[in-house]
């Protein structure tokens, strides 16, 4: 398993290194090295016996086991990106961002997830509850195709006149918050099979919220004030911190008391560095330099295990729920920017700039197969699909773009 591991690794190291030197993302040629080593490196063998000829089927690169153990990886990869964008939210930033930022956090998102919701209704035959784990699936922009995209910008001085690569910045990373946290609260309430009212959900969601909150703040003050009185070394706080996270994710299965493990998760990183800067920021360079390498299985994986006829298959009617909750989003875009001291072109560039789709599909696209939700394959797939359409036509509009619409 380990040398398959290495195998995976490899190979999806150099598809990445090939497409960013196309400048196009570099997750993109990781999800097609896994879609090429699952899918197309099998090979059947046929082997005669006592003249009775049978089929061997084996696993060329990657064995079985890979894939089975795959749902885990990608589930610690989940909670290594949460950690990181808990660790990046701090009081001055959430109060820098400003009433337009605010908007553009929650009201896109929201947009595009009801277009898809009820799309897939329609279009894919799913109910509205399944419908609703794939809209907040989809319904995030990427942190890792906007924010070296964004940084650049900054560094040019392209945009600084209104700030407008600070506005995506602040406004992406609560959005895709707002995304993960409504999936774990839709995830719950697919997983519950005695919950079938909506009235019910309706009253489970805030409490969910609302005790997360809660029992993050207090775990992040705890966190920091053992920090302070048991001195290790920062390998440990991380591998410390990674079980906690582990820890809630399974819990939250078997809790008495409803609570979203990813927010959960999210407001302890938080708290962490509101309580204590330092401890922080050592934390945030751990949690980075292990995502290098969570990125890359991540992302092989989650293309290693797409079903890559069911892909084909749903490929029109995905590309039409795509681009119609791609049309709630940026409708939501401009209505959050009516009234703001942003240009039209500016506006535009917001519209463009929140096209891109990767690191939170990638992360939670597998999370309803592994959950045994009867349309984890084709919310999966839906997922990679989004990925491979909109991160390099999103990488590619901002840049070309940025420039003639942004002073």
């Amino acid at each position: 398993m380990i040398f398959s591991l290495s195998i995976l690794t490899v190979l999806s190291l150099i598809f990445a290194k090939l497409f960013e030197k196309a400048r196009l993302p570099g997750l993109i040629g990781m999800i097609l090295a896994g879609i090429c080593i699952g899918n197309f490196s099998r090979q059947y063998f046929i082997t005669i016996t006592d003249n009775q000829e049978f089929e061997h089927f084996e696993w060329i690169f990657v064995t079985q086991n890979v894939f089975e153990i795959s749902p885990e990886l990608r589930n610690l990869a989940l909670i290594i990106i949460l950690f990181r964008a808990g660790l990046g939210i701090s009081r001055e930033n959430l109060n820098k961002i400003g009433i337009p930022a605010l908007k553009m956090s929650l009201i896109p998102g929201l947009f595009e997830a009801l277009v898809i919701m009820i799309s897939a209704h329609y279009f894919l035959n799913l109910s509205f509850k399944e419908t609703s784990l794939l809209a907040f699936v989809i319904a995030a922009v990427s942190p890792a195709v906007i924010v070296p995209a964004m940084l650049r910008l900054k560094e040019k001085g392209v945009g600084n006149k209104n700030d407008v690569p600070t506005l995506v910045l602040a406004s992406a990373s609560i959005d895709d918050l707002v995304a993960i946290t409504l999936f774990g609260v839709c995830l719950s309430f697919n997983l519950d099979a005695g919950n079938n009212s909506i009235a019910a959900a309706l009253i489970k969601t805030p409490v969910m919220i609302i005790t997360a909150i809660i029992i993050g703040l207090l775990f992040g003050s705890f966190i920091v004030k053992l920090n302070r009185m048991i001195q290790l070394r920062s390998t440990y706080k991380l591998i410390f911190l990674l079980i906690i996270g582990i820890f809630l994710f399974h819990y939250e299965k078997f809790s008495p008391l409803p609570f979203s493990s990813l927010l959960l998760v999210m407001v302890m990183a938080y708290q962490i560095r509101e309580k204590d800067k330092a401890f922080s920021e050592v934390l945030s360079k751990k949690f980075n330099s292990l995502w290098g390498f969570a990125e890359l299985l991540l992302f092989s994986l989650i293309g290693a295990e797409v079903d890559v006829y069911l892909a084909f298959e749903i490929g029109s009617w995905g590309l039409v729920i795509f681009v119609l909750g791609l049309l709630g989003r940026s409708a939501g875009v401009l209505i959050s920017l009516l009234g703001s001291i942003f240009n039209k072109k500016e506006r535009i560039f917001c519209v463009i700039a929140y096209l891109p789709k990767a690191t939170v599909q990638a992360a939670i696209g597998g999370v309803a197969l592994a959950a045994g939700i009867g349309s984890g394959n084709l919310i999966l797939s839906m997922a990679v699909l989004s990925i491979l359409v909109t991160a390099p036509v999103g990488s590619i509009a901002i840049r070309i773009w940025a420039e003639k619409l942004l002073a």
